[in-house]
């Protein structure tokens, strides 16, 4: 389950906005909102965009698409 928190958190910290981002993955803004309102989810190659564009490891890949934790 998707841990929006620490998500947006990254995009905080790396100075992203949602517009930012969706254009970042190539998806469009309304795409990635119905992503983090969990209304569908993030694809294998969005995630590794994600990876690359907040230089995360692999614990806070787990942590942020992985998570046990609803939000």
């Amino acid at each position: 389950m998707l841990n929006v928190l620490a998500l947006r958190a990254k995009m905080i910290i790396n100075e992203d906005t949602g517009i930012t981002l969706s254009k970042a993955l190539d998806i469009s803004n309304t795409t990635l909102y119905a992503k983090l309102n969990g209304k569908s989810e993030f694809t294998k190659g969005e995630i590794v965009k994600i990876k690359s564009r907040y230089n995360l490891a692999a614990r806070e890949i787990d942590d942020i698409f992985f998570s046990d934790q609803v939000t």
